[in-house]
């Protein structure tokens, strides 16, 4: 009887213990992409922001079929997250980070000019592009981006053209 009460306190703090260790586990040694989404894949979650409701949500399949998912983990990314919960809370990815050449580029168009300080709100690479959680190859006929379909994403906020 005292050996089974002995079995039930170490199977209770071996519990606590793996489970305390789990919620800490530090990003690329763990914190997977499968594991990101766990929580990312539920359309409801959502934060709040100056008093507006941010989602959160990544839909899973189109994640892995962007060629983001396709090629990275989350954390490449969002190398600022370590472990769950997010404390404190991830910081904005820029995609300058990688795509350096193309910001350059960006910088010196009428869009980046229009929204300088006391400028006004104008197409950055989310709105031109799209999430870079379903970003499609140019080559790839979805993508916003592609040939055939410059002309409609650019309609969108220039209903004129």
């Amino acid at each position: 009887m005292r050996y089974l009460g002995f079995i039930v306190i170490i199977s209770i703090l071996l519990l606590w213990v793996g489970t305390t260790l789990a919620a800490k586990t530090p990003a690329g040694k763990g914190l997977t992409t499968a594991e990101c989404l766990a929580c990312h894949n539920d359309s409801s979650l959502s934060k709040d922001v100056n008093g507006k409701s941010v989602s959160l949500y990544v839909n899973d399949v189109k994640f892995k079929a962007s060629i983001h998912g396709s090629m990275f983990q989350c954390t490449d990314c969002h190398q600022d997250v370590k472990a769950f919960p997010h404390e404190p809370a991830p910081a904005k990815v820029s995609c300058a980070t990688c795509h350096a050449k193309e910001q350059s580029r960006y910088d010196s168009t009428l869009h980046a000019k229009a929204i300088k300080p006391g400028g006004i709100k104008a197409a950055t690479c989310v709105d031109c592009h799209g999430s870079p959680h379903e970003l499609l190859a140019t080559s790839d006929p979805n993508s916003k981006v592609s040939h055939g379909n410059v002309s409609k994403t650019c309609r969108d906020c220039h209903g004129q053209i």
